[in-house]
This record gives C-alpha cells, structure tokens and sequence, in this order.
C-alpha cells in the first residue's frame, strides 16, 4: 500500500522544455510519456469515477464493471459497441441519446410533473374538507369615490389582511397567479404583513394599473371559510373606513389577461348588457372553444385625450384560453361583420403581446376620440324591454331594439341610412332607455322625435301596442341630451 505522499506525488507530472540552442533533446520522459504512464497505473480509479474511458483487458474490464456496479444503480440504457477503422470493438460502453425525441421526453416529464401537482392540489383540497369547508374568492376592489390615496400599496395590504384575518381566523391570501401557486407561499398569519416593503405584493395583487405604488385597488385570490356575502358583511366596516368596494371577478378559475381593446365604443353602452350577449353566444361554441373574459372601462393612454387618456373598453380572457379569445373577438368585430349582438358595431384592436408604436397608439386614441366626440345620445322614458319581441305587420317577429335601430333617416341628402346607430338601457334606471345618433343629425333628430311613437305604431299590429309602449295613450317621454366632448 502506498503512503499518502507517494500517492499524491504520483499524479503531478513535471513538464520539460527543450531549449533550441542545444543540438540534443532532454532523455526525461515527455509529458504525453508520464501522462500515459500515470493514466494506464491508476485506470481503475480514472474509470470507475468516469474522468475518461481507457482500453483495458477482459479481466480488468470484469473487475471494473463490478466495482461500478457498486456504485450506481443499474439503469436501462440502449448501449452500442462502437468500432474503430480497422474493425475491431472497443471495450468501453458508451451511452447514447436520441436528440430528435428529447423534447417529446421533456414534454412527457412535464406532464407528469403536472400530474403530480394536480394530485397535491386534490390532497390538500380533501384535507381542507375535512377542516370544514373552505371558499376560494377571486375578488375585485375598487374606489367608491374617484380619490387619490396617500397610503401606500403595502401598507393597504398589510391592514387589509389584518382586517380580513380578524373576519376569518382561517383567512390565506392565495399568490393570484395559477402558475405561482406551488413556487410562492401563501399568507396565512399576520406576521408575514409586519414588513410590507420586503414582501413582493405583485405575487399576491395585480393592480388595474402598471406598476401602481399606491391604493389597493386590484384583484386578489382569497380563501375563508366564509361565503362571499358572509365575508362581504364582515369586512365592511373597513372598506366604508377606505371608499372600497368589493366584489367577485368575471373567472373564478384562474387570473384573466387583457388581449385587446375595443374601440369605437359608445359612452352611454351597457357593459352588462354587452357581456351578457357575448357569453350567450360563446356557449354555443364547442365546449373547447369556450372561455371566460370580462370588458372593463379604462384609460387608453396617449396624448390625445384628457389627463393623457381616452377611454376604451378592455377585453380579457383566462390565460389558458388567450388564443381562441383573441380569434373569437378578431372574427366578431372586425369593422366589417354586421352581425353583432346588440348592435353594437365594435372594432377589436388586440394588443397581447404586440409591440405598439406611439405613432399607433395615437391613432388608435383619435379614432376613439373622434367617434364619441361625434355621438349625441338621448334620454327616452315609454319602451318596454327593448329585448322584448313583438310582431309586425309585416308578419315578421323583431326586438324593440331592432325596430329602433333600423328606423329610417328619412333625410335623401344625408349618408346614414338609418337614424340611430344604438340603442342602450340606463344602467341606473333600467325603465329609461339611451337612442344614439350622430352630431350632425341632430337637428333632424328634434322633428322626428315629436312622431317618433306614431311612426313607430303604425309599423307593428295594434295588439302589440301594449308590448311596445308602457302606456300606450301616453306615448313616450323625452329626456335631455348629451355628449362627450374633449
């Protein structure tokens, strides 16, 4: 057995440099001499820790594969003998993979990875139900009053989720991204909130607005052992304390991404209305085509509109379905299909993942600014529901929002073949009703306005008087005008 420092001297090898003014080479072995010796004294210990593969004879190469064999487990691996040129076969194994199907093996590893958390997820749901049942809320909070707060973001967390905790003992605030749910913690005691400047809030909160230092505005994923009313009812006092409202998201399976905005949209249009209408018709659609999104009201921002924005109608959809959404609103209001619901004849920008120019986005803002700067809409009081059906004389079956919007200009020399372009109900007084016109028709709109109820019955059966009008000896009654300039 060699002492230590034999053992150790024996791997150093001394390089030896031939100077050139000698007529004769140094007789010391070489460097590729003494590397070769030293490799082929100590082959077992270079081969079994795999520094490098070495020809060596049947019985050394027995007594290697058992001492590898020692030390790892046995795989199985699809092993070919190469050959030299002359024919003959190596006596070292190599190991080879397929590169054409790694990827179909990465992917086959990542499904199985998913398996795995969905059996984790299925594991700790069962546990909670065993606990009591527990709700998971995607939740919404907005101001009540447009109001700037001198509270900082983190702080509104922290004495959110105190009060929260005091609403639920069990009360967690999930990460509100699906994908961070098994790589961030979620908060589930106070202490976590005693810090917020070392806590990244972003994981927990998405903010309506980039990078939003201040107020709590946003969506969050919260999880209580109480319903949404309950939990409502007990945090009240804290959100009339801080002008919030509380609500439930459009998708309570997963965080919704925006995909596009939609412009030429009216001041006075019903988002409820709008959003019923849509999710109506994506039912219809195979189940694999279907999703969930939301159209919310916000500031497009560029330089010609007021306080830098203009306001445009945002459109998101749940990640998992970003692709049939962007294609489901391309195809519906691409300027050019007339078959809207409602009327209402949008035109979808996407924006997901597309490089706006600022000359673009110029654009874009004047186009929305100029088509509502151009819209006048009127207060009417006498329609019943104008999705209400009635019959004409014609013998055809149309909708009172129908009729309206294909009653005539009756002006020869005007472009707009008809007189409204929409018709919206009030959001706060659903028995009054918007009809929209343009600007420049508003003169034409004052003379048909005091005929508007004859003209409108004399083109429907008169038993279908009392399914147009309310009250249909009073006719309809007339509100003010309005219209959104810059």
């Amino acid at each position: 057995k060699q002492s230590r420092e034999t053992f150790l001297r024996d791997y150093y090898v001394s390089v030896n440099i031939d100077t050139w003014k000698v007529p004769t080479t140094t007789q010391k072995p070489s460097l590729l001499h003494q590397m070769c010796t030293a490799a082929k004294r100590y082959r077992n210990i270079l081969a079994s820790n795999y520094y490098f593969p070495l020809a060596i004879g049947q019985e050394e190469e027995k007594d290697l594969q058992e001492t590898m064999m020692n030390q790892v487990s046995t795989t199985n691996t699809t092993a070919d003998t190469p050959t030299n040129e002359e024919g003959t076969q190596n006596s070292y194994q190599v190991d080879l993979i397929d590169l054409e199907t790694l990827e179909s093996l990465i992917e086959e590893q990542r499904k199985n990875d998913l398996e795995v958390d969905d059996e984790i997820q299925t594991q700790n749901e069962e546990i909670n139900r065993a606990n009591g049942t527990v709700f998971v809320h995607r939740i919404e909070l907005t101001r009540m009053l447009r109001m700037k707060t001198p509270e900082k973001i983190g702080e509104s967390f922290k004495n959110f989720y105190i009060s929260f905790k005091r609403a639920d003992s069990h009360a967690v605030i999930r990460p509100f991204y699906k994908n961070d749910a098994y790589r961030i913690p979620s908060i589930n005691d106070s202490t976590q909130v005693q810090k917020p400047d070392m806590l990244d809030i972003s994981r927990y909160h998405q903010g309506f607005r980039p990078n939003q230092r201040f107020s709590l505005t946003g969506k969050m994923v919260l999880e209580t052992k109480l319903t949404f009313d309950e939990l409502k009812t007990k945090l009240e006092p804290w959100l009339q304390k801080n002008y919030y409202e509380i609500s439930l998201s459009e998708c309570q399976t997963e965080e919704l991404v925006t995909i596009g905005i939609l412009n030429h949209s009216s001041f006075t249009l019903n988002r409820n209305d709008l959003t019923k209408s849509l999710k109506a018709m994506i039912r219809t659609q195979a189940k694999e085509l279907q999703f969930e999104f939301s159209i919310r009201l916000d500031q497009w921002f560029c330089n010609a509109g007021v306080n830098g924005g203009v306001p445009m109608l945002f459109v998101s959809v749940e990640r998992s379905k970003i692709q049939e959404g962007t294609a489901f609103f391309c195809k519906l209001y691409n300027g050019e299909n007339n078959k809207v619901p409602d009327g209402y004849k949008l035109w979808f920008i996407p924006t997901y993942q597309i490089d706006i120019s600022d000359e673009v986005r110029e654009k874009i803002g004047q186009e929305q600014r100029s088509w509502r700067s151009a819209e006048v809409a009127c207060y009417i009081y006498g329609f019943q529901d104008i999705s209400s059906s009635i019959k004409l004389k014609s013998g055809s079956q149309t909708t009172i929002r129908n009729l309206l919007l294909s009653f005539p200009n009756g002006d020869p020399a005007s472009t707009r073949r008809t007189l409204f372009h929409g018709v919206d109900r009030d959001s706060r007084k659903n028995e009054w009703i918007f009809v929209k016109y343009h600007v420049d028709d508003s003169d034409l709109f004052q003379r048909r306005a005091r005929r508007l109820a004859y003209d409108l019955a004399q083109l429907v059966e008169v038993e279908e008087l009392p399914r147009l009008f309310r009250n249909p000896e009073l006719g309809l009654e007339f509100g003010g005008e309005i219209t959104k300039t810059y």
